[in-house]
């Protein structure tokens, strides 16, 4: 990754909410399951991994130019 996109992805993931940012870091440098997501923000494993995979496609919907969420 070159230093505009990761200058891109900060930017991105710093314009998630607080819990989604949460979830995103729990996940990738927390390194936690699914189950341990659930635990942690009181939710079945499955609504943790689809809560998960919502706040990656947020993200690439930034990262490709959407400004959107």
């Amino acid at each position: 990754m070159d230093l505009l996109e990761s200058d891109r992805l900060a930017k991105a993931i710093s314009r998630l909410k607080d819990r989604d940012r949460e979830i995103l870091f729990a996940r990738v440098y927390g390194e936690l399951t699914f189950a341990e997501l659930g635990e942690r923000f009181h939710m079945e494993p499955k609504q943790a991994e689809m809560a998960y995979y919502y706040v990656l496609r947020k993200l690439r919907k930034e990262m490709n130019g959407n400004d959107r969420f």
